[in-house]
């Protein structure tokens, strides 16, 4: 699965590249370590929103610390008109 597909990433020389793999990376271990489904991150074992989890989170080297917001986060992005730009 995707801890497999994760250590076979190749290491890039350039700097530009590999600093691209390593948020690739971040975000696929972030993916694992979540159990629900929220918007286009569907997981098959936890196909269900969990409310409880609705919030930000921003990390500290290894350590996670909740984010306080004013406004409930939205469960889907609302639509965008782009009409409108121009």
């Amino acid at each position: 699965g995707a801890a497999r597909a994760l250590e076979a990433l190749p290491r890039p020389a350039d700097a530009g590249t590999a600093g691209l793999c390593e948020i690739a990376q971040l975000v696929v271990r972030a993916a694992m370590a979540r159990e629900e489904s929220r918007g286009a991150h569907h997981r098959a074992d936890f196909p269900d929103p969990d409310p409880a989890a609705a919030a930000r989170t921003c990390w500290a080297g290894d350590l996670p610390f909740p984010v306080p917001t004013t406004t409930p986060v939205p469960a889907a992005r609302p639509s965008i008109d782009l009409t409108e730009v121009a």
